[in-house]
């Protein structure tokens, strides 16, 4: 039995991973009400089993309320109005949720983002999710932690497409292709959260090999979304490209729930500055989502 902590880096084995029950996400302790660690243990993302399907839906009913389309479009006048494009993700979507007071949230995101996916923060990471549940309460625990996990998300996650997308922009390859492509080969080829990790909860034979119970299998997102069984070509950057979904996003039984707004979101904020890239774009009124 292998004792090493497995990585697996194939796209078939990611997929197999994703798709297995036996292998979970690692687990949050709670903590006081309104803090970081409460925060942790309340959300979807943490979450396995029917706890897990019930916050995920409560996570989605949220986001079926917000049009992808108009969020886009909110997203990329904010830009153009001057916001900062690493800021607008998160303050169009907490705009769509019914946030009125966007100053208090622009400090309080960031702060409770930092301490979001490890549990270790800013020293005002438990004030700001505080701060964060009056801004989006009142409600049961479960809703409103949803809420705040959506708007961490938009921060961490969509601001870091952006940030990785950006330069991707200028390349000669992403001249006259839609912003939609040009996202979707930028999170197959340079994904910004490159990995995934997943707990065995019993020992798994996979790929002719033993995982034992309790090893932390690393999903490896970069090397599986350039897996040339799957890609042609995956060391070269293509935003014309159709071949299979990226993995970044997830798969299996816990793909991303706010796949579609996320990408509208970063779609907004590209597009803001469109006329410097030679990118063209659908104004909002195109695809939902990317692939």
């Amino acid at each position: 039995m292998e004792n090493s902590d497995p990585v697996i880096d194939r796209y078939a084995g990611v997929v197999a991973v994703l798709d297995d029950a036996r292998f979970a996400v690692p687990p949050a302790a709670g903590g006081p009400p309104a803090s970081l660690a409460w925060l942790r243990r309340t959300v979807c993302r943490f979450s396995e089993g029917a706890e897990h399907g019930r916050r995920r839906t409560i996570v989605m009913d949220a986001l079926d309320t917000i049009d992808p389309a108009r969020l886009r479009r909110r997203a990329r006048d904010l830009v153009r109005a001057g916001g900062d494009p690493y800021d607008v993700p998160f303050l169009a979507l907490g705009e769509a949720l019914g946030v009125t007071d966007l100053d208090a949230l622009a400090r309080a995101v960031p702060a409770a983002a930092s301490g979001y996916l490890t549990g270790q923060g800013r020293d005002d990471a438990d004030a700001a999710v505080a701060v964060l549940v009056r801004l989006l309460g009142p409600g049961p625990d479960e809703v409103v932690a949803g809420r705040i996990a959506v708007l961490l998300q938009a921060s961490e996650a969509t601001a870091a497409l952006v940030r990785t997308a950006l330069p991707y922009t200028r390349r000669p390859e992403s001249r006259g292709r839609p912003v939609e492509d040009v996202i979707a080969e930028v999170l197959r080829y340079d994904p910004p959260v490159p990995a995934m990790r997943r707990i065995a909860t019993e020992d798994v034979q996979l790929d002719g090999r033993t995982i034992a119970k309790g090893a932390v299998v690393t999903l490896d997102l970069r090397a599986a979304n350039r897996d040339p069984a799957v890609f042609e070509e995956p060391g070269r950057f293509d935003p014309g490209r159709r071949e299979r979904p990226h993995l970044t996003f997830g798969a299996g039984r816990r793909p991303c729930p706010g796949t579609g707004h996320a990408l509208q979101l970063a779609a907004g904020v590209l597009e803001a500055g469109l006329s410097d890239t030679g990118l063209t774009g659908t104004g909002g009124h195109g695809k939902e989502g990317v692939r």
